[in-house]
């Protein structure tokens, strides 16, 4: 049997050249893996050792602020301590408490006795408006108070003095030339 592939007259076999442009083929796309892998490995340890210093770098700034935030927070928890500290315990409001109303006993007190102390001050010594009104309709005029009324028989008024008043006529003739009686006339 003859070789199909090969032409006694020197042409080219179309499936010859096939093979080798698939051979050619084959080696460039053997080469260019092998590139590529050359290439695609260079990278994934540029990419390790970048993803390293990465790594690391997240490392360290995560304990910095671990750090960090462990400060904040001791701060927080003293501040914290510091104003519990000043707050004052139940007990001592209640002491408190207690003292606060020991004060406003003691002022209560205070209050009461100097109401009883105003009785007997200087108002306490004077009457009031019903007890001399009572007095003056039980005939008291002159307000003596609890003195005893005296009538007292055969007194006779103080004597006026005698003589003219300048520019006055005793016309009643009772001896006073200032004050006169009126004198009524029937005739209007």
């Amino acid at each position: 049997m003859e070789d199909i592939t090969t032409q006694p007259d020197d042409t080219p076999n179309p499936s010859n050249t096939l093979s080798k442009i698939g051979d050619e083929l084959l080696n460039k796309s053997a080469q260019a893996g092998d590139a590529l892998l050359e290439k695609s490995g260079e990278a994934l340890d540029k990419f390790g050792a970048l993803s390293e210093k990465v790594g690391k770098k997240i490392f360290e700034k995560g304990g910095e602020l671990l750090d960090k935030a462990q400060i904040a927070g001791e701060d927080l928890m003293h501040k914290a301590q510091t104003e519990l500290d000043k707050e004052k315990s139940l007990d001592d409001l209640t002491q408190e408490a207690n003292d606060m109303n020991d004060i406003l006993q003691k002022r209560t007190n205070s209050f009461e006795d100097s109401a009883e102390k105003l009785n007997e001050s200087e108002l306490g010594k004077h009457d009031d408006f019903f007890s001399r009104a009572q007095r003056f309709a039980d005939g008291d005029y002159h307000n003596e108070g609890a003195k005893k009324m005296r009538i007292q028989k055969g007194s006779e008024p103080p004597k006026m003095k005698e003589g003219k008043t300048h520019g006055f006529e005793d016309l009643d003739g009772d001896g006073d030339d200032i004050i006169d009686d009126a004198i009524i006339d029937g005739d209007e």
